[in-house]
């Protein structure tokens, strides 16, 4: 027996009964499975012994699939049945994500799959932002508000948090604590400083000769809605209304530097500078830099940052670069990039507008940006496959693209590009022939759909349409929604080879549910020639302001200005286009 165990086997059979409600099996079959779960939840003879035995079918609600079902599962080498099998490579994956959401059953599930096309936990809750939800039959506003609530609460189950949640959380603390008179400085620290895409929780430290009231101000801010943990002289502990916990040190001026430092880690970059400082006769914690001399300990006061690795004999290093990944041996060369910033940003690209499922018009974006000083944008809507965010037919890209043409001629103060997110299809092939492709000024090409290749089918799919002389940026090229939905199998070195040889660009996407391409495979591809475009992925003119958080995440792939596409201006960037569609 492999999997005999009575509790998995209720386990996977919860799992087939809910994929085949998601499937639109009768409401026979349904319950013939709620009832043999609840048949095999009470049973108190070895459900190993019944198997061996054949009898199974002696149990109540036990016909011949079930018994079928539960004696493969059992005796499977993967935990799974044929029938269960079949269902996964159908059902899309994120659908039972859904079932998590309280009141949010198979049937719900199934209505905004059919009826919306929405398959994963972030297209859910943009649907829901959209009101889109709310207009199905069953549902209604108070259903789409719960839904959102209740995907809110799956992040928390998880104990890690979304950056950009834990960041909106913390900024208006900092912002009340910094407003203090007796507050000389104050920042945040922990992982959210140097730039994760997710966090366990948040970090402030403030510099205060009255810590007292510095910490009466911070454990107020949790009255409303949230909750005290922790209540000290120097330290303080709050949990937000979501769960985020955030943490609050208060220092001397004089130490605010070096627990600034600690208490940004990371861990590994903390110890490595220990011993460093070690190995230079100091002794480096959060409460100082200090020298031994005369048998004495004497601080070495440094004011800030800057001043603490300087006294090392280190460049500056960037809080994002503190990993222990190469850091530090590059900062005593000298060497550290310099990095990009949101100033180099040019133009924004791949933002979509209400030709598919954007929240507002090409008009409306292009003003937007240029508001936000940007040069160029790119509408990049979805490709005629995507028929679940109403793909543009190649009539609807005709008319879009007149459109952008009387707005250019219009003198906006911004040139808006004729783009296109064109599905990758199953061969690679991009979504259009080659006479409408040719008519577009960028083109991202991304995997919207068959998710459950293989690692190698997946790759070969992405490289041949890395390959195609129209494609231009390979977009959000792992297929990975934090804390919602893990990358599709691939090998992204090798996507990123190709693209490289071929002169295309990987796509970074800011959308902070995804922050693909991760940091990680930016970091280790630095010294290749791989040009990243930091794009938005905008549904909305607030999602333009996602660069921010594209930035970060570039920024500790330590890349530089001239790393990024979208960092020249839209004459230089068209040319590096067209040298690769010639």
């Amino acid at each position: 027996m492999g999997f005999n165990d009575k509790s998995i086997v209720v386990q996977q059979l919860k799992h087939l009964g809910a994929l085949l409600e998601l499937d639109g099996a009768n409401v026979f079959k349904v319950n013939a499975f709620r009832n043999a779960i609840r048949t095999l939840e009470t049973l108190e003879e070895p459900l190993d012994r019944l198997i061996e035995e054949g009898r199974l079918s002696e149990l109540k609600g036990f016909g011949k699939s079930i018994v079928a079902d539960v004696t493969e599962i059992a005796n499977s080498a993967d935990g799974a049945c044929e029938a269960l099998r079949e269902l996964r490579a159908r059902i899309p994956a994120g659908l039972m994500e859904f079932l998590r959401i309280d009141g949010f059953g198979a049937k719900k599930a199934r209505t905004v799959w059919q009826e919306l096309g929405v398959t994963t936990l972030e297209e859910l809750q943009q649907a829901c932002q959209q009101n889109r939800v709310a207009a199905l039959k069953g549902f209604g506003p108070k259903s789409q508000e719960n839904i959102l609530k209740g995907i809110e609460r799956l992040a928390q189950y998880r104990g890690r948090f979304l950056a950009v949640q834990a960041e909106r959380q913390a900024a208006p603390i900092l912002e009340t604590l910094r407003k203090l008179p007796c507050v000389t400085r104050a920042e945040i620290a922990g992982s959210l400083r140097r730039k994760r895409e997710t966090v366990k929780d948040a970090d402030i430290i403030a510099a205060s000769d009255d810590p007292e009231t510095v910490m009466q101000a911070f454990i107020d801010c949790a009255k409303e809605e949230g909750q005290v943990i922790a209540h000290g002289k120097m330290k303080s502990a709050i949990r937000l209304g979501d769960q985020l916990q955030l943490d609050l040190r208060v220092v001397p001026d004089a130490q605010f530097a070096s627990a600034a430092h600690h208490f940004t880690g990371s861990k590994e970059h903390n110890v490595a500078m220990r011993g460093r400082a070690q190995r230079m006769g100091f002794k480096i914690n959060e409460y100082g830099l200090f020298k031994e001399e005369a048998g004495e300990e004497k601080l070495i006061a440094c004011r800030s940052e800057e001043e603490l690795f300087s006294a090392l004999g280190l460049q500056y290093i960037p809080p994002e670069l503190r990993e222990d990944m190469g850091e530090i041996a590059a900062a005593e060369k000298g060497e550290l990039p310099q990095l990009v910033q949101e100033a180099d940003i040019k133009g924004i690209l791949h933002v979509h507008s209400t030709y598919s499922d954007g929240k507002n018009s090409i008009r409306d974006m292009a003003e937007a940006a240029q508001k936000m000083g940007y040069a160029y944008i790119a509408i990049c809507d979805h490709s005629r496959s995507a028929a679940y965010a109403k793909g543009l037919s190649i009539d609807d890209v005709e008319r879009q693209h007149q459109e952008i043409d009387a707005l250019n001629n219009e003198g906006l103060g911004i040139r808006i590009l004729k783009g296109i997110e064109s599905d990758i299809l199953q061969d690679g092939a991009l979504d259009y022939p080659e006479n409408v492709l040719k008519r577009f000024e960028i083109i991202v090409a991304s995997v919207h759909s068959r998710f459950n290749l293989s690692a190698s089918d997946q790759t070969r799919r992405i490289v041949n349409a890395v390959k195609n002389p129209y494609c231009d940026v390979i977009g959000h090229p792992t297929g990975r929604l934090l804390l919602g939905r893990e990358p599709y199998p691939v090998d992204i070195r090798e996507i990123i080879n190709a693209a490289t040889s071929e002169g295309k660009a990987i796509e970074l996407n800011c959308n902070p549910h995804r922050m693909d391409l991760d940091w990680r495979e930016i970091l280790a591809s630095r010294d290749k020639g791989l040009k990243i475009a930091i794009n938005t992925d905008a549904h909305s003119v607030e999602g333009l302001h996602d660069i921010h958080y594209g930035v970060g995440v570039a920024r500790k792939g330590w890349c530089k200005a001239d790393d990024v596409i979208n960092a020249c201006d839209c004459d230089t960037l068209l040319r590096w286009r067209r040298s690769a569609v010639e």
